[in-house]
């Protein structure tokens, strides 16, 4: 059951190379918790409270479980409903091989690693960047015979 006394609670794993990933993480979960604002409101409107809080992984497999682990321990070690992030392939490792042990989902923004891959070996893993676009993209480039790109933003 949800609701006031059993809050859902999503713990974010985000690395300090993404200069507006705290920011857009506690925008976008505040949007989700606002039920009257137009943005997703039929999501949890049965009452259902969300909590959720951020650490810092920097791409760090080891850092990023530790912070999985200190969330644990400030939560009366249990674990998180969910884990949004590790975008770098160590730390989804790392927190995928623990977070999978406990059946917490964990979705990654970035993770391209084969390895995630392996649905028996990390079976609540996620990723909203497609391993099979990553490949596509480099045999694309191997292709044109290119040795380099440059991205622009």
């Amino acid at each position: 059951t949800t609701g006031e006394n059993n809050p859902i609670q999503i713990l974010g794993l985000l690395d300090s190379t993404w200069e507006w990933g705290p920011e857009s993480f506690n925008i976008t979960m505040s949007l989700i918790c606002n039920y009257n604002n137009g943005w997703h409101d039929d999501i949890l409107n049965d009452g259902t409270d969300l909590n959720w809080s951020h650490q810092i992984e920097n791409c760090d497999g080891t850092m990023a479980l530790r912070q999985y682990w200190d969330f644990r321990t400030l939560n009366s070690g249990i674990p998180p409903h969910g884990v949004i992030g590790c975008r770098c392939s160590s730390s989804a490792i790392s927190v995928g091989s623990v977070a999978g042990l406990e059946g917490v989902p964990q979705i990654s923004p970035e993770s391209v690693a084969f390895e995630l891959s392996d649905h028996e070996k990390y079976p609540f893993f996620g990723r909203v960047r497609s391993i099979d676009g990553v490949i596509a993209f480099i045999a694309m480039l191997r292709g044109f015979g290119w040795q380099g790109v440059s991205l622009i933003q």
